[in-house]
């Protein structure tokens, strides 16, 4: 079957169903710097994670809850609480 371009259909937008809820984790562990592929012997000793949760509260709209934790384990470094929001509009 030959088909052309215009013979296809454009991709109509799915709402995502209403009962759908998302839940997420991350972390991350160490880090360190190079410039020019030269390493400058500054590893950091950092543990991040972080948690979230999504929701569809219309079928164009979602919400999403993330916690984020970040351990310094090293004198430079900073340790931090994050709760952070975040809505979403389908158009």
């Amino acid at each position: 079957m030959n088909v052309s371009t215009q013979d296809l259909e454009p991709c109509r937008w799915t709402p995502v169903p209403l009962d759908m809820q998302v839940i997420g984790i991350g972390y991350g562990i160490g880090g360190g710097s190079k410039i020019e592929s030269v390493s400058k012997n500054d590893k950091k000793h950092t543990l991040l994670s972080a948690l979230s949760f999504g929701m569809p509260i219309s079928r164009s709209q979602s919400i999403k809850f993330v916690y984020i934790y970040q351990k310094s384990n090293s004198s430079i470094g900073v340790d931090s609480n994050s709760l952070t929001f975040a809505w979403s509009k389908y158009f």
